[in-house]
């Protein structure tokens, strides 16, 4: 979504003469562009407005999942009331710059708008400074 829709293979630098490969199209630019319109809108004004930067346009998404009891070691079926927690966002959302995922297990909230956008929050916060990333807009 991020990058307008191409495929992109992980992996780390090594240095920065890499030559980086073109990525097949996976979705089109106008998807891209809408979906990043509605994680912009999580952010701005949904679940994931912890994470929100004045000045800034992130786009994000938060998720919390029960965890199945074969993940905790229990010879049961179904799913314990313990959660995982996740928020995975872009900035700035639309001239990316950077990508974080924050994933929780079990944390103390009951669900990630809470749990994770405060350490999401944090974290882009940082790296909007440490990069001197120019803001999208002007805040109050």
């Amino acid at each position: 979504i991020a990058n307008g829709g191409k495929l992109v293979k992980p992996y780390l630098i090594a240095s920065p003469d890499e030559v980086i490969e073109t990525q097949p199209r996976v979705i089109s630019p106008k998807t891209a562009s809408q979906l990043t319109a509605m994680l912009v809108s999580s952010v701005e004004n949904g679940y994931a407005k912890r994470a929100k930067i004045p000045g800034y346009y992130i786009a994000g998404k938060t998720g919390t999942s029960q965890i199945p009891f074969s993940n905790l070691g229990i010879n049961k079926s179904g799913y314990s009331d313990k959660t995982w927690q996740s928020f995975i966002g872009f900035a700035p959302a639309f001239d990316p710059e950077f990508l974080i995922l924050v994933k929780l297990d079990n944390p103390k909230a009951q669900v990630a708008g809470v749990s994770t956008t405060l350490v999401a929050h944090d974290l882009i916060k940082y790296i909007i400074d440490y990069y001197q990333i120019p803001p999208d807009y002007e805040s109050d």
